[in-house]
């Protein structure tokens, strides 16, 4: 099991960017893992993670087509991809 973190963004629009997520989280909770999971859209930042997931985390998942605030995150630990590729196969892009 692993610890996790999502970003979704999606530029096409809120209920998008809800999409990707949900796609992310039903397959992270499928795998046997544990996701914190933050969305981002035109109506702002929903959901979160705390300092203290972002330590215990093994990867944070960016999956935007839109620019999302990296600041904070560790660059060694960040995957970055695309909703289209969360549309294609969820449960590859959740796995660390």
């Amino acid at each position: 099991m692993a610890q996790l973190i999502a970003i979704a963004a999606s530029q096409a629009g809120p209920a998008h960017a809800f999409m990707i997520g949900e796609a992310l989280q039903a397959a992270a909770t499928r795998l046997g893992h544990q996701m914190k999971l933050q969305v981002v859209s035109r109506l702002g930042t929903q959901g979160g993670y705390t300092p203290q997931d972002l330590q215990a985390a093994q990867a944070v998942i960016v999956a935007a087509d839109m620019a999302v605030d990296r600041s904070g995150l560790p660059a060694d630990r960040v995957l970055e991809t695309s909703p289209d590729a969360v549309f294609k196969d969820p449960a590859e892009v959740v796995r660390p």
